[in-house]
């Protein structure tokens, strides 16, 4: 069981204020976009995250407390259990001169029937031997060979690629490089669509900033949009019942786009826009216009918003594919 107190840097005793400032520091510290590329960071930022979200609820600590306590308890009586069975004092037995002639016969015959026994054992075990052998030379003969595979159907893939026209090039190189990352699983943090809407805006100057609560039902991908400019400054893919910050926002007006869905595949492409990533299963587009909120250098909080589900589908920041991707 992970320590939760430790991972914060705190004590049991430690209040809500207390938590919450060791989190603030830490979130800065290991936030993934001040250590890109680095999978250690993106599991302490979680491990920072599942602490916080534990110590912070009441009846999850009091669990948390108690399990705790349970464990230290149960080690204590078994490592007492162990020094109490390592200093007690053996039993004394007394045999007489049939006893131990008995104990010898019994001695010579499961001896002989162990010998025995033992020549089979050595067959069977040469035996094992020489089918682990044979597979520890079979298996990695058949991983080479489905490799050998791959890289001959991502060669001939990629020449059916060049022959696409010239509207699609680009896109199709940005899938390739994409690709070539193996992402075999998109999760919380990661960019999607970085090739289409260019490099996340970034002031380190900025203190602000704005949490968003997926708890919708369905995995997404939210989109911060400067409201003048109508320009995605920053967006990613948020999995279902998690929690993402966006820090060092730059100043000014902003609003949302949500894109809602479930098994994101990153090689998919939409048949409305000319974009590669799409949901296997679309749920909705959203913008929020109307709800707009700003940022300002000179503030220290947090802006907090919850991903929604519209089920009608009748909600007026129900949008097209199209509209989500102006640019």
């Amino acid at each position: 069981m992970s320590d939760y107190y430790s991972i914060l840097g705190l004590t049991k005793s430690a209040n809500s204020a207390e938590i919450k400032a060791a989190y603030r520091k830490l979130v800065k510290i290991y936030h993934p976009d001040k250590n890109p590329n680095s999978y250690e960071a993106v599991e302490k930022f979680r491990q920072i995250q599942e602490a916080y979200e534990t110590l912070m609820d009441p009846i999850l600590r009091s669990k948390y407390d108690g399990k705790v306590s349970y464990n230290q308890y149960f080690s204590q009586a078994s490592q007492q259990t162990k020094q109490q069975t390592a200093s007690g004092r053996g039993k004394k037995y007394s045999f007489t001169e049939e006893d131990l002639k008995r104990r010898q016969y019994y001695k010579e015959h499961y001896k002989k029937q162990y010998d025995a026994s033992k020549k089979v054992n050595v067959a069977e075990e040469k035996k094992r031997y020489n089918e682990t052998r044979y597979i520890l030379f079979s298996v990695p003969l058949a991983i080479a060979l489905l490799f050998f595979i791959i890289n001959v159907y991502e060669r001939s893939d990629k020449k059916e690629s060049t022959k696409t026209t010239k509207k699609n090039i680009v896109i199709t190189d940005t899938t390739t490089v994409i690709t070539k990352d193996t992402i075999e699983k998109i999760t919380t943090s990661a960019e999607p669509y970085k090739y289409y809407f260019g490099q996340n805006l970034i002031d380190r100057n900025s203190n602000q900033v704005v949490q968003l609560n997926n708890y919708s039902g369905a995995d997404a991908v939210v989109c911060i949009v400067d409201s003048l400019s109508n320009k995605v400054i920053r967006h990613y893919f948020i999995e279902n019942s998690f929690n993402l910050y966006f820090e060092y926002l730059p100043a000014g007006k902003y609003y949302l786009r949500n894109y809602l869905g479930e098994h994101f595949n990153v090689s998919k492409k939409m048949s409305e826009v000319e974009v590669s990533g799409a949901f296997e299963n679309e749920k909705q587009f959203q913008a929020f216009k109307q709800k707009t909120f700003e940022i300002n250098l000179q503030k220290n909080d947090t802006i907090s918003f919850d991903v929604i589900y519209f089920k009608n589908n009748k909600s007026k920041n129900i949008i097209k594919a199209e509209e989500f991707f102006v640019r």
